[in-house]
């Protein structure tokens, strides 16, 4: 079967249209490569609001909320998550105590809880970075990007040594 894309007029198989909902049997009325070509222009007029709609993404409370509700209803990828989160800690008991011992100490009030970040002025999802995990109090506060990019510098940083 055929159908007539809205916006460049040409007939073209269904295939080279998205359908509405996975073998719903309805289709997009523009084709794949027009709507492909919409967004990338969007992208382009737009790009401050994309990129910061982007970065903020992962810490969207609907994002957060249907990855719990997906691993509250799979019982298989509840169970492949809780593994792979057990393997990480026997890898890396020294990591998994530093972290708790700082929880408790927040929970505590030893440790004050910082909400941005310390490299830049963000106060998106704020995370606790060890420098040295045998210091679990000792911790520089970072935005998840700030936080990724240093775990990337060490990581440049032991490379060289080891060559």
């Amino acid at each position: 079967m055929e159908k007539t894309c809205k916006q460049c007029l040409e007939v073209k198989p269904l295939n080279e249209f998205y359908e509405y909902v996975k073998d719903s049997g309805a289709y997009f009325g523009k084709c794949k490569e027009c709507i492909k070509s919409n967004v990338n222009k969007h992208r382009e007029d737009n790009i401050e609001k994309v990129r910061s709609y982007d970065r903020n993404r992962p810490n969207h409370s609907e994002r957060i909320q249907k990855n719990k509700e997906r691993l509250d209803n799979d019982p298989i990828a509840k169970k492949k998550n809780n593994e792979q989160r057990n393997e990480w800690s026997k890898q890396n008991r020294h990591k998994r105590n530093a972290n708790q011992k700082l929880s408790r100490s927040v929970l505590k009030g030893i440790v004050i809880r910082k909400f941005v970040c310390e490299k830049c002025p963000s106060d998106i999802k704020v995370e606790a970075h060890h420098e040295d995990y045998l210091k679990p109090l000792d911790v520089v506060w970072l935005c998840s990007k700030c936080h990724h990019l240093r775990h990337k510098e060490l990581r440049e940083i032991e490379r060289q040594k080891n060559i």
